[in-house]
């Protein structure tokens, strides 16, 4: 059984590596796909009767895997049938999976989904989202440690950080901000088909950054983790809103206000799993491959079984 793992150059070689040791405990071979080295001139046959699992963000990965699930025949994703098998991996967009979120009536954190440049527009945005401060969000790129999340307390700086990304043709969305109360944190749940494998916590011990997940720029505040347990209501929110968007593997950031309400900022896939093995010693990668051969398996019809 081959297990083919969509990835970039120069990202992710630790994923890689526990995907693949976790694909030899089961009896499968893990194949790297580089993206940007792909050969789209190549026969796909050999993909067929495969599982696919693409691991980057990039539009190079995003393209191979559209052009796999396009061509080759039996391919096991993290997708959920939804009878068309491009249909999830062609919307993954950060501004429509929110659309739907919020359409569905998930309590997702209020956000202004075009940002606009006109000054009385963007004051009655801001009333929309319960005043200041506000959080504008980049959703065009791959993001990692808070990049692209600025947190805004005036209109003077609204309207020249608003005329500066509207020229530089970035995306962005804008939000409410929800108060976390003293101690600046983010919460990350991991779905798993129909169930949450895992939540974890950070923490920034640093009062004036309120991206918990910031990369550090003074050692000296170090962002703590720690594994915590939702309710089971809690969990059954984050598992409706994966599916509703139709992925089996999500991570979705959350937060708890002041009121203990909770409020989804956005669901990613993929996403970065490393960090629960290595500092957890909670084996998610496991889970992530017998989750694929469980479904490849109980997909395969007789007759197309693994050599």
């Amino acid at each position: 059984m081959n297990f083919y793992c969509i990835n970039t150059s120069k990202r992710n070689p630790t994923i890689f590596r526990l995907l693949a040791e976790a694909c030899r405990h089961v009896g499968a071979t893990c194949i790297e796909i580089k993206s940007e080295l792909f050969d789209y001139t190549e026969s796909t046959n050999s993909y067929d009767d495969s599982i696919v699992y693409r691991v980057a963000s990039s539009r190079s990965a995003n393209s191979v895997e559209l052009f796999l699930l396009a061509r080759a025949k039996r391919v096991t994703t993290f997708h959920a049938a939804m009878g068309d098998p491009l249909i999830v991996p062609r919307r993954y967009d950060g501004r429509e999976m929110l659309m739907q979120l919020h359409a569905a009536g998930f309590p997702v954190v209020s956000t202004i989904f075009g940002i606009p440049r006109d000054k009385q527009l963007l004051q009655r945005a801001v009333d929309y989202l319960g005043g200041f401060p506000v959080v504008l969000r980049r959703i065009d790129e791959e993001r990692q440690n808070g990049q692209g999340v600025v947190r805004i307390d005036s209109f003077p700086s609204l309207f020249s950080i608003v005329d500066y990304v509207t020229r530089e043709g970035t995306d962005n969305v804008l939000q409410q901000y929800i108060h976390t109360g003293a101690t600046p944190h983010s919460l990350r749940s991991i779905v798993l088909g129909n169930k949450i494998i895992f939540t974890y916590k950070i923490s920034s011990s640093d009062q004036h950054e309120f991206r918990s997940n910031a990369r550090l720029l003074d050692r000296s505040k170090p962002k703590t983790y720690e594994q915590i347990t939702l309710s089971r209501t809690e969990e059954q929110t984050l598992v409706q809103a994966a599916q509703t968007l139709g992925f089996e593997l999500a991570a979705i950031d959350f937060a708890f206000d002041e009121h203990k309400k909770l409020w989804i900022f956005e669901v990613n896939f993929p996403f970065n799993f490393k960090k629960i093995p290595l500092r957890f010693n909670v084996p998610v990668h496991e889970y992530i491959v017998d989750y694929l051969v469980a479904k490849h398996a109980a997909a395969t019809p007789r007759g197309h079984a693994d050599k």
